[in-house]
């Protein structure tokens, strides 16, 4: 987990996702990483040049470290409303 902040939210970077980036007229998966203690909740994933950026806030805890073990989830609702509609 790499953690970066932006001015108005921050973003995670992982060495793996499962969360579908926005792009190709999908939109992005949302959802939760957590790790111990720590929720992030996430609210948009996006592409960047050599990354996937997923963005969202703190919901408990505040961070992450680099080389945390971190449990996916992604919204079940969301993702079917997403593959409904694409």
């Amino acid at each position: 987990v790499q953690v970066r902040t932006e001015p108005e939210s921050t973003a995670l970077v992982l060495d793996q996702t499962v969360f579908y980036p926005q792009g190709g007229g999908q939109p992005a998966d949302r959802g939760t990483i957590k790790h111990a203690h720590t929720v992030f909740e996430v609210q948009s994933v996006n592409k960047d040049v050599d990354a996937v950026l997923h963005k969202g806030v703190f919901t408990h805890g505040n961070t992450f470290h680099i080389g945390d073990q971190v449990e996916l989830s992604v919204n079940p609702e969301v993702r079917m409303v997403h593959n409904r509609n694409h």
